[in-house]
């Protein structure tokens, strides 16, 4: 079986997709990861066929002087989504004249459509359980809220507009290219974007409930040991907590770093510093600024985990069993943030705009409540490990039963 594993977007959209290109691998099948190519060497020091294809999001809206005026990396986003929309029918033909199988993850927005002009299967993955809902579920779209009742009139008014946003952006190239193959036009392109056919990378005991389709995540064996500078932080003190923001911009970085160093310290703890797409840094003696670790080496080490509430993220804390804060920014980031407050393995969510040293070293000293501790260690012990592997089972399935 030859399966295109199609990722655009962050880090987060792309590096499961290298696990489940792994374990596909493993039982003989054949793979290659398209995705944009500044994550050539990612994918090829993991051993996978490489392909670049789509949009640069990190070039878009994660460089430091886009950070600095958000309005033009914004501006530079619905430019970048709307031409990669139309050059997808393009740039990602080759993955299904080749493949018996495609998997999308992130902005595959034309993968729907290549796959009913080739009658290839498309499957696409989601990392998170909230498009199975909507509009019924809880809002998690374009507009930062939290907090909604998934049954209130606004929750349903809030998806509306966003299935409008979704056709404002992307629905006439996306029309356009359909009709250069043949194919007839899509009234929505969110519906058509998520498909009827999804596959759940997200563990059942983080989302708490059985009933979604669910495999688990899609772990990455990334086997690299952690920095000497790293190490040695690690060994001279007790378990610090971990700050890190991953692929989210941040025009006031040098603010923001500032601000978490004062709450660690409030906090009476040492800090380890994620700089991620926002770069940001902090020296002295209890606090190291470090870039692209390997979480499941690290994460295990620490008394905390401060994080965006990526679904990534989230599910690499919760296999560590150590209790989280959630600094939600956009979109599922508020579900996750949620979820870790309703498991008891974290406290409120404390969205970014929001976010003061005062709140987060309240929110430190929190984790080290200890049933807070407990639960987080009981739920690391309820996680499924062989997420890749369900869905290795569930694309050969899908492989028998064709388009």
């Amino acid at each position: 079986m030859r399966v295109a594993l199609i990722g655009i977007g962050s880090r987060g959209d792309v590096q499961p997709l290298l696990a489940l290109g792994q374990a596909l691998t493993g039982r003989g099948h054949e793979t290659r990861v398209f995705a944009p190519a500044s994550f050539r060497a990612f994918v090829e020091r993991h051993g996978l066929s490489f392909t670049p294809a789509g949009f640069d999001l990190y070039g878009l809206t994660g460089q430091p002087e886009l950070q600095r005026r958000p309005s033009q990396g914004l501006r530079g986003f619905v430019r970048g989504v709307r031409q990669d929309a139309a050059d997808q029918f393009e740039t990602l033909a080759p993955a299904f004249a080749w493949a018996d199988v495609v998997v999308g993850a992130g902005l595959v927005l034309a993968g729907p459509s290549l796959g009913e002009q080739a009658r290839v299967p498309y499957q696409r993955i989601a990392y998170s359980p909230l498009s199975a809902g909507a509009p019924e579920g809880p809002y998690a779209g374009f507009i930062p809220v939290t907090g909604l009742s998934s049954r209130g009139w606004l929750n349903r008014l809030l998806w509306r507009v966003d299935a409008w946003l979704w056709d404002w952006l992307v629905l006439q190239p996306l029309n356009t290219g359909r009709r250069s193959r043949g194919l007839a036009p899509v009234r929505s392109a969110w519906r058509h974007f998520v498909t009827d056919r999804q596959m759940f990378g997200v563990d059942p005991a983080l989302i708490g409930t059985e009933s979604l389709d669910a495999a688990g995540a899609f772990v990455l064996d990334d086997g690299r040991p952690l920095p000497p500078a790293l190490e040695a932080f690690l060994a001279a003190g007790p378990p610090p907590v971990f700050v890190g923001f991953g692929s989210m911009a941040d025009q006031r970085a040098e603010p923001t770093s500032k601000l978490v160093l004062a709450a660690a310290r409030a906090a009476g703890t040492r800090l380890v510093l994620g700089a991620g797409w926002a770069r940001l840094s902090a020296v002295g003696d209890d606090v190291i600024t470090v870039d692209d670790i390997a979480h499941p080496a690290l994460f295990p080490r620490l008394s905390a985990i401060v994080h965006h509430g990526g679904a990534g993220t989230t599910h690499a804390a919760a296999r560590a069993g150590v209790p989280q804060v959630v600094v939600p920014q956009m979109v599922d980031q508020f579900y996750w943030a949620r979820r870790i407050e309703e498991l008891g393995v974290g406290p409120k969510p404390l969205p970014k705009a929001r976010l003061s040293a005062e709140s987060l070293a309240d929110a430190l000293r929190a984790c080290g409540d200890a049933a807070v501790r407990e639960r987080a260690r009981s739920l690391a012990g309820r996680m499924r490990t062989d997420g890749a592997a369900r869905a290795a089972d569930k694309l050969e399935s899908v492989a028998r039963r064709g388009a």
